[in-house]
């Protein structure tokens, strides 16, 4: 019994010692990422939405980063993955500005992978009251509607499809409140 207690202890003093250490949540990847690669304002974190896909979660964040003493507004998708030794970034995309985010809306798009493994995502920040749903349409026509959640969407979808044609941003009337150009 010993033994095991040891060996448990050991194991995680290693883990303690890898870059990003053990991460016991999707959210915690993401944190650890953001601070130690991003250089991400500690108090500015917001977790948006954590969304199960495929073998682990698509995580949604925003925050400012300290980009040489100015500070910028940032946000990022994660696709994060579980192993024996926790939650592990396995791709991510991300984009900043130096004005805050302001506007009804601001979004990003991405395709990581290597196929046929390659997956495409939407996002966005919506900043509008009565925002409830938002509609994809992929490059292809087909069009995803999905939940507005914590002000935020993820749209995603197997294979290369990197590109939007449009977003429309709908009401609890399901009326468009807000849309991208087509």
């Amino acid at each position: 019994m010993h033994k095991i207690l040891i060996s448990l202890i050991l194991v995680s003093l290693l883990m303690a010692c890898i870059p990003g250490g053990f991460a016991a949540s999707p959210e915690r990847a993401a944190t650890v990422d953001l601070i130690e690669n991003q250089n991400a304002l500690t108090d500015s974190i917001r977790i948006h939405q954590v969304q199960p896909w495929r073998n682990g979660s698509i995580v949604l964040v925003s925050y400012l980063s300290d980009q040489e003493n100015e500070e910028w507004s940032c946000d990022a998708l994660y696709e994060v993955v579980r192993d024996t030794t926790g939650w592990h970034i396995s791709s991510s995309g991300s984009g900043c500005s130096s004005e805050p985010f302001t506007g009804p809306l601001t979004f990003g798009s991405g395709m990581p992978g290597i196929p046929p493994d390659v997956f495409s995502y939407i996002y966005g920040l919506v900043n509008l009251d009565d925002a409830i749903l938002a509609e994809i349409t992929w490059e292809d026509g087909v069009a995803q509607r999905v939940s507005i959640v914590n002000d935020s969407f993820i749209g995603l979808r197997n294979g290369a499809f990197p590109n939007m044609a449009q977003v429309q941003i709908l009401n609890t009337n399901e009326e468009v409140i807000y849309e991208t150009g087509k």
